[in-house]
C-alpha cells in the first residue's frame, strides 16, 4: 500500500523550456560580468570564467555527484585566481551567489497546471510528500524561496536537493536520504518523475515503486528496458493510482 509519494521537480511540477534556460544563462552572466568587472575582468573574459564554471559543474554532474553553495563558490574563485591574481573582497560569496540565483527567483518557472490541485488531494488524504530534485546552478536554497512564494512549501514533509546532499539522481544515496528523512519504506512510497534514466532507475535501485509521467511521448521504456510500475500522460492521473478521488 502506498503511504508516501516523493516527486521529481523539473518537467513534473515545475515546467522548463530550452528558451527559459538560455534565458537564465544570459541573466547570469550578465550579472557576473558587472561583479568580475570589479575585479578587472572584461565582459568576455568573465563570460569565460562562467563558461568554465558550468562545465567544471557538468563534469561533477556526470559522476552523478554535486557541490554546495560554499563548494560551489571556493570552484568558482579557483577558477578566477587560475585567470587573473585578484584580492577578493568581503562578500563576494553572496555577491557571486545571488549572481546565479536572482535571475532564478525573479523569473521563476511555469508551474505544472494541475501540480496545486494534486499536492491539496494528496496532502488532505493525509499522504507523506517528498520533493527529490537535482539542482542545476540553480541551488535549493533559491529553489526552496520560489516554492514558498508560489504556495507549495508547505505541501512537503521533505525538500531534497542533490547540493545539499551532494549525489544527484540516479544515485541511491540521494534516494535513501529522502526515505530517511520521511521515515517511511521503499516499499510503501511512489516516485514520480518524468526521466526513465534517474527518476525510475535511481527509485528503483532502493526498492521504490516508480511512476513515470511521459512529457516525451516518443520515449518508449520498453525501447530502453526501464520498466516503471506506473506511466501516465498527465499529472493528475497519480490520483487515480493512489485511490484518491
Amino acid at each position: 500500500m502506498i503511504k508516501t509519494l516523493t516527486f521529481d521537480l523539473w518537467q513534473t511540477l515545475f515546467l522548463f523550456t530550452r528558451e527559459y534556460g538560455d534565458k537564465l544563462r544570459r541573466l547570469r552572466s550578465k550579472n557576473l560580468q558587472i561583479t568580475l568587472g570589479r575585479y578587472g575582468f572584461s565582459a568576455s573574459e568573465a563570460e569565460t570564467v562562467y563558461n568554465l564554471f558550468r562545465k567544471e559543474m557538468e563534469n561533477k554532474w556526470l559522476l552523478g555527484l554535486d557541490l554546495a553553495s560554499e563548494e560551489r563558490f571556493n570552484l568558482f574563485l579557483k577558477i578566477l585566481k587560475g585567470r587573473k591574481a585578484i584580492i577578493c573582497e568581503e562578500g563576494l560569496f553572496q555577491e557571486l551567489e545571488g549572481d546565479i540565483a536572482l535571475p532564478f527567483i525573479q523569473n521563476p518557472p511555469e508551474i505544472e497546471e494541475k501540480a496545486v490541485f494534486v499536492l491539496e488531494k494528496l496532502k488532505k488524504e493525509n499522504f507523506k510528500i517528498g520533493l527529490v530534485s537535482n539542482t542545476g546552478e540553480t541551488v535549493g536554497k533559491a529553489i526552496k524561496e520560489v516554492l514558498d512564494e508560489k504556495g507549495l512549501i508547505n505541501f512537503f514533509d521533505a525538500l531534497i536537493f542533490s547540493d545539499e546532499v551532494k549525489y544527484r539522481k540516479p544515485k541511491k544515496e540521494i534516494f535513501l536520504y529522502a526515505l530517511k528523512k520521511l521515515n517511511v519504506s521503499p516499499e510503501e512510497t511512489l516516485h514520480v518523475g518524468d526521466d526513465l534514466g534517474t527518476d525510475i532507475v535511481g527509485a528503483k535501485s532502493v526498492g521504490m515503486q516508480t511512476c513515470l509521467l511521459r512529457r516525451n511521448k516518443n520515449v518508449e521504456a520498453d525501447l530502453l528496458n526501464i520498466k516503471p510500475d506506473f506511466t501516465i500522460e498527465k499529472l493528475a492521473e497519480i490520483l487515480e493510482i493512489v485511490e484518491v478521488t
